[in-house]
């Protein structure tokens, strides 16, 4: 999406942290006027933006160290090929938290915690899992065991 909660994860991100970060947008109009607002921000050096879905990432295996999203895992077609993709785009150690709070959401358009339960465990990936005290994330580790730290 581009609305005011992922400009809003950029802009901290930026702030706080020296990351360099990719954005994805689902159509190349809405790509092109977040890359406006982002030159015009001053940032190009530090965002860049692709086109895409995250059933189908446009980029390659271990690519990101860190991968975040806000709002999207109940609007996924196939929750398990989005969350296998991004398993497949982190690096080893890297990490995800997708999810969002949903306090606007539809009724009809939400799907319980166990129902994302159940969608993580169908992937069959290790350390995939549904945190719902504050809205509902998925959170998914990459080799985190490998580098000494709990899964």
């Amino acid at each position: 999406g581009d609305g005011g909660l992922e400009q809003g994860l950029q802009r901290g991100f930026v702030e706080i942290t020296e990351l360099k970060l990719t954005a994805l947008y689902p159509k190349e109009d809405v790509a092109q006027a977040a890359r406006k607002r982002i030159a015009e921000a001053g940032q190009s050096d530090r965002i860049t933006c692709k086109v895409g879905t995250v059933h189908d990432l446009p980029f390659d295996a271990a690519s990101f160290d860190l991968v975040v999203g806000v709002g999207p895992i109940l609007l996924w077609g196939d929750r398990e090929t989005g969350m296998k993709e991004i398993h497949r785009v982190l690096r080893e150690g890297g990490a995800a938290l997708v999810g969002g709070r949903y306090l606007h959401m539809p009724d009809w358009r939400k799907v319980s915690s166990e129902t994302l339960r159940q969608s993580a465990a169908n992937t069959g990936l290790p350390g995939v899992r549904v945190i719902d005290d504050r809205g509902q994330w998925i959170e998914i580790r990459k080799g985190i065991r490998e580098r000494g730290f709990a899964d």
